[in-house]
């Protein structure tokens, strides 16, 4: 296999043109064996720090008709909606040890055994430690070093930490690139944590964030509703096309939609193209 590019450092990629940075090129004595070789190549392609389709491409690969080389320009389109990889087992442990490794920062005179968090204690075993993480999805993961219950990991059912990568961003974010795929993971303490469940406690029962944000940078292809409109949980707001697939944004509740946006514009990645406001007497009567 090889990788044809000609991107490098400080090469800017904008969302004017078309942006694929790279082409990775996979060939064997028959197409079963090429497209194992292209699978392999994308599953060892290490891209920390920006989204990429590279989960994409491999899920296209597994696809029965790309293996059969029944292709057209449709054949995407029929495919069901893509979601992005969950976390595996390895990934957040790969995560949990990169928390676990850091050296707190701190002006304490006290050892520095009481501030590394190792759980360590007299007279007895140490405490496990537990590592919160957040996926770009929201969803809060739960690593306890040692324990694999209540869909807890266990180091020994995890795979070795020295076949991942991690790396951390500007903002904070653990990147892990670990079987195969690469994920954003968020490192909450339990106060953050908290605060988390209190807000999502707060609000009405099914209530969401009113705010639709680009996941992506992309342009506009479609705009489903009229501003002003009412809507449904569900009911497709605004899509955008990103990296040559098409990215539905939905109501996350039932509501008004405020459309900010219009067909043919480009959009930065966290840029609110929509808002869905509750009604104040249905959020009264659900409280």
């Amino acid at each position: 296999m090889r990788t044809d590019s000609a991107v490098e450092t400080g090469s800017a990629v904008t969302s004017d043109y078309d942006p694929m940075i790279a082409k990775v090129i996979a060939y064997g004595d028959d197409r079963a064996s090429a497209l194992v070789t292209l699978d392999q190549a994308l599953a060892r392609t290490v891209l920390l720090g920006l989204d990429t389709n590279i989960d994409f491409l491999r899920a296209l690969l597994a696809d029965d008709a790309v293996r059969a080389g029944d292709l057209d320009t449709g054949l995407i389109d029929r495919l069901p909606a893509f979601v992005d990889t969950e976390p595996s087992r390895a990934t957040l442990e790969a995560a949990a040890s990169a928390v676990r490794s850091e050296a707190p920062v701190s002006s304490s005179p006290s050892s520095t055994l009481w501030q590394s968090g190792s759980g360590w204690r007299v007279g007895g075993s140490a405490v496990p430690v537990t590592v919160l993480l957040q996926g770009d999805d929201g969803v809060v993961h739960t690593v306890v070093d040692g324990r694999g219950s209540s869909g807890r990991l266990n180091r020994d059912e995890a795979a070795a930490p020295d076949t991942s990568v991690v790396r951390r961003d500007a903002d904070g974010v653990l990147w892990v690139h670990a079987d195969g795929a690469a994920s954003p993971l968020r490192h909450l303490t339990r106060r953050e944590a908290l605060e988390k469940r209190l807000a999502e406690a707060g609000g009405p029962a099914g209530a969401a964030h009113p705010e639709l944000r680009a996941p992506m940078p992309g342009a506009v292809v479609a705009v489903h509703v009229a501003d002003g409109a009412r809507v449904l949980a569900g009911e497709r707001i605004v899509t955008i096309e990103a990296m040559k697939m098409e990215h539905p944004l939905t109501a996350p509740h039932d509501g008004t939609a405020a459309i900010g946006v219009a067909v043919g514009d480009q959009v930065h990645r966290d840029q609110v193209l929509a808002r869905v406001s509750a009604d104040p007497t249905e959020t009264a009567t659900e409280q």
